[in-house]
């Protein structure tokens, strides 16, 4: 009887340059947790395997024949990696699991190329041979279906959050090195544009920028833009704008000791992992209607949805949260509540592993797999 599965994850090179390598390093050291064999195989920039809880292939074809997994996880349905994962499935008897994000669904004009040779190609390959197509979000789930994939393939699943990493009560040790105090609005400004942070610092100048319990703290790749840094010391704010740049670890504390975390309209994958993050720090949301982060935002509920990004709406949204304390109150633990039931890691090792299982009961198979809760949240 086995109590582990032998999981390959795959990722084609050109889709670890234009998304988040991050997710696929996350997931094989979550499902490594509880005992699983996992391997990542692709792009040489992916892993390394005294990090990820994985090893890392470069070289796929031979390699991955020789790891004969019972389950293989291919990011990105379209990609040269799913085929091989496909091709790889088919050959071992093993179930295949493809991973689909909304943010890809734009691409790059290379990707895009690539994306209709696939499915020219071996786009019906891969949908046949698909237990089950996971996407991270509800674009992808729109887009998984227009590739042709059947409903009842198409699992949706949030990106994944360490939930002990990232909960309420951290204190953020670079707010007390740099000694800001009181209340925290946050916000990340990594591939935003100028006038969306200007309008925030113009919306927090006008409303609790005016109090000095109240600080604005952004979070950006380095040093801020010069019209955003003019833009603060015109609104009068200069001096209580913060601009930080700060190491991964350094992020999670940060969110659990914000008052307010505010997505500035930025519609990456990056920005709806960050909404997820802030939710399971029990920090309320405010986001911009009609963005990928505000679906993610039941108004009124785990935070408030702008109607605009404009520097008018952040101020009405402003002004009526700050003067709510009870309302924040509730909608902290309602935001933590949501992360805990839907935006752990376990919801997606479920997914992923479920396919594994119910594959195998397929063929008859008498094999028992590792415990699903075992899995980290």
């Amino acid at each position: 009887m086995s109590t582990s599965l032998r999981i390959a994850v795959l990722v084609d090179p050109l889709t670890a340059l234009v998304t988040d390598a991050a997710h696929p390093r996350a997931l094989c050291a979550q499902l490594s947790a509880p005992g699983h064999n996992v391997e990542l195989f692709g792009s040489a920039n992916l892993a390394r395997r005294d990090g990820d809880g994985a090893r890392r292939r470069e070289r796929v074809g031979a390699s991955l024949s020789a790891f004969a997994p019972e389950l293989v996880v291919a990011y990105d349905a379209l990609s040269p990696a799913a085929w091989m994962g496909a091709r790889a499935a088919s050959r071992a008897g093993a179930a295949l699991v493809v991973v689909e994000a909304g943010a890809w669904a734009e691409g790059r004009p290379a990707q895009r190329a690539l994306w209709r040779v696939g499915a020219q190609l071996w786009g019906r390959y891969v949908r046949r041979r698909t237990w089950t197509a996971v996407a991270l979000e509800p674009q992808a789930a729109t887009r998984l279906h227009e590739q042709g994939f059947s409903p009842d393939q198409i699992e949706l699943v949030a990106y994944g959050v360490d939930l002990e990493e990232h909960r309420p009560g951290r204190a953020s040790e670079e707010l007390a090195r740099r000694r800001i105090g009181g209340r925290i609005l946050s916000a990340r400004t990594h591939h935003v544009r100028p006038e969306s942070i200007e309008a925030l610092i113009e919306g927090f100048a006008a409303t609790v920028g005016q109090r000095d319990d109240w600080s604005l703290v952004l979070v950006g790749d380095g040093a801020p833009p010069p019209r955003v840094l003019k833009c603060a010391y015109r609104a009068g704010v200069g001096g209580r704008t913060h601009f930080l740049t700060l190491a991964d670890e350094a992020l999670a504390p940060l969110l659990s000791s914000s008052t307010l975390y505010a997505s500035v309209g930025d519609d990456g994958a990056q920005a709806v992992g960050d909404v997820e993050r802030a939710l399971a720090c029990g920090t309320p949301v405010l986001a911009v209607e009609g963005t990928r982060p505000a679906l993610l935002v039941e108004h009124d509920v785990r935070g408030w949805r702008v109607e605009r990004g404009d520097a008018r709406a952040w101020s009405a949204a402003l002004a009526r949260v700050s003067s709510a304390p009870q309302a924040r109150k509730r909608c902290s633990l309602a935001a933590r509540q949501f992360a805990v039931e839907h935006l752990g890691w376990r919801r997606l090792c479920e997914a992923v592993v479920g396919a594994a299982e119910l594959h195998l009961e397929a063929r008859g198979a008498a094999v028992q797999v590792a415990p699903r809760n075992a899995a980290r949240a």
